[in-house]
C-alpha cells in the first residue's frame, strides 16, 4: 500500500511532463495555422488541445509539490475579468440575441481557454523562444506565399490564405515587435552574427513588401509606432548602450523607418489619385473618407444608448449602418474605442481602456525590472505590441477572431513568460 502512495507522485510527474509536451505542441501548430482561414479542422483539434492540458496541468500542479500556475496580477485579472464579464451580460440587453451569443462564443469563451492554455505553456525560456519562432516563420511562409500569388498571372487574392488585406495587415502589426528578436543575442534571442542581420532585414522587407500590396495606409503609421515605443523603451531603458549596441538597434530601427514612410506617402498618393481628381489633393483624399461621416453616424448611436450600448459584437448595428451609409464595408464602427462604446456602451469602453492600461502598466513594470535585462527585453516586446495594436485600429476595427486570438496569445506569451522570470532569484 505504501509503496503505491510512493510511486503516485512519480507516475503524476510523468503524465504532467507529457501533458506539457502536449500542450507546447498543440500551442505551436494553432499559432502557425492562425494568419491563415485554411486548416480550420487542425486549428480545432490543437485548440481542444492545448486548453484541456493547460487545464489538467493547473489542478494537478500540487499534487507533485510543483509550485501552481502564477498570477499574472491582480490589475490585469480584474479589469480583463470584469470587461468580460460586463460583455457577457450584455447579451441580457442586445438588440440581436443570436447574434451576440455566437459572439460571445467565440470572441470570449474560446478567447479566455486559447489564452489561458498560452499563459500555462509559456512558462520559460525554452517554450517562449518556440513559440516566438513558430510565429515568425509562420509569418514568413504566409509572406513569401502572398509575395509569389502577387506575381504569379492570377494576382494575389487573400480570401483563402490569408483572410482579407485588413486582416493580413493587421496581423503583420502584431508580428513585427517579435522580428526585433533577430536583434537580441542568444540565449533569449536569435542574433548569432550576420547571419541573423540578413534575417533580420529579409523579414523586414517581407513585411513592407507584402504590406504595401495591401494598399492600406493606417498600417504604415502602426509599424512605425511598433519600431519608435521600442526604440523609445531601449533608450530608457538601456542608457549606458554605445558602439555596437547603437548600431544593432537604432540603425536598422531608422533604416526601417524611413522605409515605412516612403511607402506611406507612395501608398496615400496612389489611393489619392485613384479617389479621382475631385480630391484634389493628398489632404483632401483623407478628408473625402467615408469614415468620416461613419464617426459622426455612430456617435449618434452612442448617444442613443450611452451605459449599455447595443450589445456584444463588432457588427452588431450591420443592419442599420448599411443602409443608412449606402456601403457595404460600413458595416461597423471601423474605430477601437468607438466599436467597444456601440457594442457594450461607456461602461464596457471603461472597462476595456482599464484592461489595456493593466497590460501596459504590467510591461512597464517588465521594462522598470532592475538587473534583469531578459525581463527588461521582454517588457519592450508587449509594450511595442499593444501600441502597434491600438494604432492600426484607429480606423478600423480587427479586434475580432484571427487577429484578436494572435493579440492575445502573443501577449499570454509575454506575460507567462516575464511573470515566471519576476519570480526567480536574481
Amino acid at each position: 500500500m505504501s509503496s503505491t502512495v510512493d510511486e503516485r507522485p512519480g507516475i503524476v510527474a510523468v503524465v504532467r511532463a507529457r501533458l506539457a509536451q502536449i500542450a507546447l505542441a498543440s500551442c505551436a501548430i494553432y499559432l502557425a495555422l492562425l494568419p491563415t482561414p485554411d486548416g480550420t479542422f487542425i486549428r480545432s483539434w490543437t485548440f481542444g488541445l492545448a486548453s484541456l492540458c493547460a487545464i489538467l496541468l493547473a489542478l494537478t500542479a500540487r499534487n507533485v509539490g510543483v509550485p501552481s500556475t502564477p498570477s499574472p496580477g491582480r490589475a490585469i485579472v480584474v479589469t480583463f475579468g470584469l470587461w468580460m464579464t460586463w460583455s457577457t451580460a450584455s447579451w441580457l440587453w442586445t438588440i440581436r440575441p443570436s447574434y451576440t451569443l455566437g459572439q460571445l462564443e467565440r470572441e470570449v469563451l474560446q478567447t479566455a481557454l486559447i489564452v489561458f492554455a498560452f499563459y500555462v505553456t509559456c512558462s520559460d525560456q525554452r517554450s517562449f523562444r518556440l513559440l516566438a519562432g513558430v510565429a515568425l516563420s509562420s509569418f514568413a511562409f504566409f509572406a513569401g506565399l502572398a509575395l509569389g500569388m502577387a506575381f504569379s498571372p492570377f494576382g494575389w487574392q487573400p480570401s483563402h490564405w490569408h483572410y482579407d488585406f485588413g486582416i493580413w495587415s493587421t496581423y503583420v502589426v502584431l508580428i513585427e515587435p517579435f522580428i526585433l528578436l533577430l536583434l537580441i543575442p542568444r540565449p533569449f534571442g536569435y542574433a548569432d552574427g550576420g547571419r541573423s542581420y540578413a534575417v533580420a532585414a529579409l523579414m523586414f522587407a517581407l513585411l513592407i513588401a507584402t504590406v504595401r500590396i495591401t494598399d492600406n495606409r493606417i498600417v504604415w503609421l502602426a509599424l512605425g509606432v511598433v519600431l519608435l515605443t521600442a526604440g523609445a523603451a531601449i533608450a530608457t531603458r538601456f542608457r549606458a548602450m554605445r558602439g555596437r549596441a547603437v548600431i544593432r538597434w537604432f540603425l536598422p530601427i531608422a533604416i526601417v523607418l524611413i522605409g515605412l514612410s516612403a511607402s506611406f506617402i507612395d501608398v496615400a498618393r496612389e489611393r489619392a489619385a485613384r479617389d479621382g481628381a475631385a480630391v484634389g489633393s493628398l489632404l483632401g483624399a483623407f478628408a473625402a473618407d467615408p469614415r468620416i461621416a461613419l464617426w459622426e453616424r455612430v456617435g449618434g448611436k452612442i448617444e442613443s444608448r450611452p451605459l449599455l450600448g447595443y450589445g456584444f459584437g463588432r457588427r452588431i448595428l450591420e443592419q442599420e449602418l448599411v443602409p443608412e451609409t449606402q456601403n457595404q464595408l460600413m458595416n461597423h464602427a471601423h474605430n477601437l474605442f468607438l466599436s467597444a462604446a456601440i457594442q457594450s456602451g461607456l461602461i464596457g469602453l471603461a472597462l476595456f481602456c482599464a484592461a489595456l492600461v493593466a497590460l501596459v502598466a504590467n510591461y512597464v513594470t517588465f521594462l522598470r525590472a532592475a538587473g534583469d535585462r531578459e525581463l527588461a527585453l521582454l517588457g519592450i516586446l508587449g509594450l511595442a505590441l499593444i501600441t502597434g495594436f491600438v494604432t492600426k485600429n484607429l480606423t478600423d476595427d480587427f479586434f475580432y477572431r484571427s487577429n484578436a486570438k494572435e493579440f492575445y496569445v502573443l501577449n499570454a506569451m509575454v506575460i507567462g513568460y516575464g511573470t515566471r522570470l519576476k519570480r526567480r532569484p536574481r
